[in-house]
């Protein structure tokens, strides 16, 4: 649980994290009772009892993470749809080198953000897309003192609801490091790699055209 601050308020997060599945390397270079305190396996039975007891303790908004043990996004859409019924706020997922896109959901008059793969954004080491494509989303949400709860603030479209920025991992020979810049910075940056920055503006118009809303503009070029 995580305290969020903002003027004289204060608001409870719960951050749950779960894995699908451990790497037979992870398993070899771990004890159960150290995979058993260190790691949950994705179950949506012990999700939606692990979001009741965030509840319980005070929590006001409640988002899970999900590390998919396969890539390609149409073998766990069933598993999505049964981890809707949770009663998280936002369900994230991550591993799958892709992006994925963004939707939401009302059940039982709540909203509930999906956003089942936001790519990679200080994973992997090569330059060619879409390895090092990914996006960074802005959400604004709103206090209800009368259910003690944080709600995702929507527009007439609920396609617009989240604000994202596509990212780029980029390497920069000087420095010998890879930096996590915003893709859709109309100058190239003089440290980029030759030929990086057509293939990076090529992803980023991929990326725009996938999630299917206007992206932020870059505050610094």
């Amino acid at each position: 649980m995580r305290q969020w601050t903002k003027g004289d308020n204060t608001y409870q997060v719960a951050f749950l994290s779960y894995v699908q599945e451990i790497s037979g390397e992870g398993i070899e270079a771990t004890t159960e009772a150290e995979r058993e305190y260190a790691v949950r396996l994705l179950d949506p039975v012990r999700v939606q009892w692990d979001v009741a007891r965030a509840r319980s303790m005070g929590a006001h908004l409640v988002i899970v993470d999900i590390g998919w043990a396969d890539e390609r996004p149409e073998n766990y859409g069933t598993l999505l749809n049964q981890l809707v019924n949770s009663g998280a706020d936002i369900i994230a997922g991550w591993h799958p080198e892709t992006v994925e896109p963004i939707s939401l959901r009302n059940i039982n008059g709540q909203s509930v953000l999906l956003m089942p793969s936001l790519g990679n954004a200080l994973a992997g080491a090569s330059q060619s897309a879409p390895d090092t494509a990914g996006i960074l989303v802005t959400l604004t949400y709103r206090y209800d003192k009368a259910t003690d709860r944080l709600y995702l603030v929507t527009d007439e479209n609920v396609e617009t609801v989240a604000r994202y920025s596509p990212t780029w991992l980029a390497y920069d020979n000087d420095t010998k490091e890879f930096r996590l810049i915003m893709a859709g910075v109309s100058t190239e940056p003089t440290w980029l790699t030759d030929g990086v920055y057509p293939v990076m503006r090529e992803e980023y118009q991929k990326l725009v055209d996938l999630v299917r809303r206007n992206p932020l503009t870059p505050v610094a070029e």
